[in-house]
């Protein structure tokens, strides 16, 4: 007998946003949601989709608070600050490097007589 991984992640039941009584498990809510369910077609305009998540689904009413904290979005603005951030020290490190080039290069040949 196969003991179960004492970390294996359950794959809880949750229930459709559009429609509570259809109930699945949280593996399929994705495929529930973009081919399966005849609701979100009928009181899809009464909703909006996180921009961050694709699985927060929120009454227009609560759209706008659930963006301003949504957590994807505090993740999603982290890696875009660390990114630009990284690029900003590339592109200081590369400046100060040609820059140490240019002026070497321009005081070895300080003395050089041209014909």
């Amino acid at each position: 007998m196969k003991k179960a991984h004492k970390y294996k992640k359950k794959n809880l039941e949750v229930c459709c946003p559009y429609n509570p009584n259809h109930l699945m498990p949280f593996s399929q809510l994705w495929f529930h949601l973009s081919s399966g369910c005849e609701d979100k077609q009928k009181f899809g305009h009464l909703y909006q989709i996180c921009p961050y998540n694709s699985l927060h689904i929120l009454q227009k009413e609560h759209y706008e608070d659930h963006i301003k904290n949504c957590q994807k979005k505090i993740d999603v603005d982290d890696d875009l600050l660390k990114q630009m951030s990284n690029v900003a020290q590339e592109q200081f490190v590369e400046e100060n490097q040609f820059q140490d080039q240019f002026i070497s290069r321009n005081c070895n040949n300080k003395y050089k007589k041209y014909y």
